[in-house]
């Protein structure tokens, strides 16, 4: 790998951006592009997911994409994929995670400063926060739950319970995460409701709901994390 190579891929792996990249380093983007490429080729593994919307929007309508080069008068790469049908060109898999705790703080001061208090002490225990949920407040207060590892649980706890002087706090340690991934599930509709269908049909209650443009997640019980997972795939791929 020369330094031109190790440069442009540390500069990438920074602005997660092809074009800004290219800005930073004063050559076009073609050349990232080919560096990139060259060096996945040497490790023989892919070091970035490149991502547009366009290459979203033609997977998501099976639409064929041609990619052309604006120098060369060549025929491009054509993007395309074949599918069975909308939910399988939709979801992309489903996974689970049973290191999960599930933190709740009970009648909190419903004023402006009382999250980055809460999760601002978290960050400097190195935790990691994964789903927040907040409740509408009520007479002044309300209340927060969020998801970490089960490892940083007790941890959570005595920030939360010494540092930031919350007495109501609880801890559960049953929970597992269930997930759907995918591109555009977020602009299409129907989606979740197949997810919660799946859950519902098989008796498995939801705690909490987290979405993005790419993934669903559900917060359940552990012990119907295997069942759960099984049932969405029936739902959604079978």
């Amino acid at each position: 790998m020369d330094i031109e190579t190790l440069n442009t891929f540390l500069t990438l792996a920074n602005t997660k951006n092809y074009t800004r990249t290219a800005a930073q380093l004063f050559v076009a983007q073609s050349t990232v592009t080919n560096r990139i490429h060259e060096l996945e080729k040497e490790l023989n593994i892919a070091l970035f997911t490149r991502n547009n919307r366009s290459v979203e929007l033609a997977k998501k309508y099976n639409v064929e994409l041609e990619v052309l080069s604006s120098l060369n008068p060549v025929p491009g790469t054509v993007v395309k994929e074949v599918t069975k049908d909308m939910e399988g060109m939709l979801i992309k898999g489903v996974a689970k995670d049973t290191d999960v705790a599930v933190i709740t703080i009970l009648n909190v001061p419903d004023e402006p400063g009382t999250s980055f208090k809460i999760f601002g002490l978290l960050a400097q225990k190195n935790i990691n926060v994964d789903i927040i949920l907040q409740s509408t407040g009520r007479d002044g207060k309300k209340d927060i739950s969020f998801t970490c590892s089960e490892g940083d649980a007790d941890i959570a706890l005595r920030v939360l319970r010494e540092s930031a002087r919350f007495d109501q706090v609880t801890c559960d340690e049953t929970c597992a995460k269930v997930s759907i991934v995918g591109a555009g599930m977020q602009s299409h509709s129907g989606v979740a409701s197949k997810m919660f269908e799946a859950l519902s049909n098989n008796n498995i209650n939801i705690k909490m709901i987290s979405t993005s443009e790419i993934k669903i997640s559900c917060i359940i019980d552990r012990e119907d994390a295997d069942k759960a997972v099984s049932a969405i795939h029936e739902m959604l791929f079978e």
